[in-house]
């Protein structure tokens, strides 16, 4: 298979920028002057207008030294996803360090058995070498939200400490199959909070998602959906009644991706670990 170069950025449809890589890179100088007055706004909003921007910027080190957001690729991460609004910023970056701070570390014994029933898992790479995500979401009745929940983000970790390569690969791809879902019984709420998982508290990581096998009643669900995810969000995402394959093969090769999506790839049945087949 022919690899894609990889890209650090692009623009969409909406005239947004898309940044692929925050790592190991250097930020242009609208981003740069960005990190450096948001670092100012954040401190003078939670110790005071007194401090001048030298203190400001010592402040913030201090303040956050020991969090992610000590990373300035973070930092950005959080100014794009709220497209530079600096009090949206703010308010994102407080509650994923108090998420983080409640939900991390999550430990495999703690939902191994939920794992096992394939709600989600790790099959093959993209183009551009990103993991693929896939998440089933028949296999979501009868468990607990919160374990589901707690599922995905263990996942995502894994995908994020193992295979990953900070300014080389840094998002994933995300197929959500939904091929025998009872709408019926599938609670909007968790829907929500599953998109929530894959994009607001993992900024920047999300490449493309696609919805594949969706009933049609779902372009209705996915008017609710969307409203809780952020413009940029909502270009990421595809929807599909069928198995959208030709759209994904444009970005996945055939052995990358299993037989049931359309590639040449055995279906998964033991879920526990990701699955990379040769490219």
């Amino acid at each position: 298979m022919q690899r894609a170069r990889h890209r650090l950025a692009r623009v969409t449809r909406s005239g947004h920028q898309i940044r692929f890589i925050f790592s190991n890179v250097q930020f242009t100088n609208f981003e740069q002057e960005h990190i450096h007055a948001f670092k100012v706004f954040a401190i003078q909003k939670l110790e005071g207008p007194q401090l001048d921007t030298n203190q400001a910027i010592v402040s913030f080190k201090k303040r956050f030294g020991a969090t992610i957001f000590a990373d300035d690729g973070y930092l950005l991460r959080c100014l794009i996803g709220n497209n530079y609004k600096y009090q949206a910023a703010l308010d994102d970056m407080k509650e994923n360090l108090q998420w983080r701070k409640a939900t991390l570390p999550i430990h495999r014994s703690e939902i191994e058995g939920v794992l096992a029933r394939g709600i989600i898992y790790i099959h093959g790479r993209d183009n551009c070498m990103r993991p693929i995500v896939v998440i089933q979401l028949r296999n979501v009745a009868k468990v607990q939200p919160e374990l589901v929940l707690r599922c995905i983000f263990f996942t995502l970790e894994l995908a994020i400490n193992k295979l990953m390569i900070p300014g080389r690969i840094e998002q994933w791809k995300v197929i959500i199959d939904m091929s025998g879902t009872n709408l019926l019984g599938l609670q909007v709420s968790l829907i929500k909070q599953i998109c929530r998982a894959l994009t607001v508290n993992y900024r920047g990581r999300l490449s493309q998602m696609f919805l594949i096998n969706a009933p049609y009643i779902i372009s209705g669900l996915w008017g609710l959906v969307k409203n809780v995810l952020p413009e940029v969000t909502q270009e990421k995402i595809q929807i599909s009644s069928g198995r959208n394959t030709k759209k994904m093969l444009e970005t996945v090769d055939p052995s990358q991706l299993e037989r049931k999506f359309g590639g040449e790839a055995a279906n998964v049945t033991v879920y526990d670990l990701p699955v990379m087949p040769e490219m």
